[in-house]
């Protein structure tokens, strides 16, 4: 059976989203079997991160899943990672994913969006040396 190529993408976005959602969370960093993407899944709301920290490897790339389950856009902001600045941004009640390789350190993420760090959402992302 054939799919049309719009229909397609919308099946493979939506399989993509359940996976992400069924990977526990991920504070640990999610699966990376085979050196695939590791995947973390964060949930935000105002003004809190939960999980307010996770842990990845170095050197393998990162599918990082921001839930927006609160009433204003929110934002997972990393400044320098890798040497990458990371934005992942996801309006109320939606989710928004993006993939980066980072390299080994401990970072700080947090929303940029005006007064939500100030408020205390901020969290911190552990990169091991694998």
């Amino acid at each position: 059976m054939r799919v049309p190529f719009r229909l397609g993408g919308v099946l493979l976005a939506a399989i993509t989203l359940t996976l992400s959602a069924c990977s526990g969370g991920a504070a640990s960093g999610g699966g990376a079997a085979g050196g695939g993407a590791q995947t973390v899944s964060v949930a935000a709301a105002e003004y809190t991160f939960t999980p307010a920290t996770a842990t990845v490897k170095a050197g393998q790339p990162v599918t990082l899943t921001l839930r927006n389950n609160g009433t204003q856009v929110h934002d997972l902001t990393i400044d320098a990672i890798g040497g990458q600045k990371v934005q992942i941004i996801a309006q109320p009640g939606q989710p928004a994913t993006g993939t980066f390789t980072p390299a080994a350190g401990t970072y700080q993420f947090y929303c940029s969006q005006p007064g939500h760090q100030q408020l205390g959402m901020q969290g911190t992302l552990t990169v091991n040396a694998s």
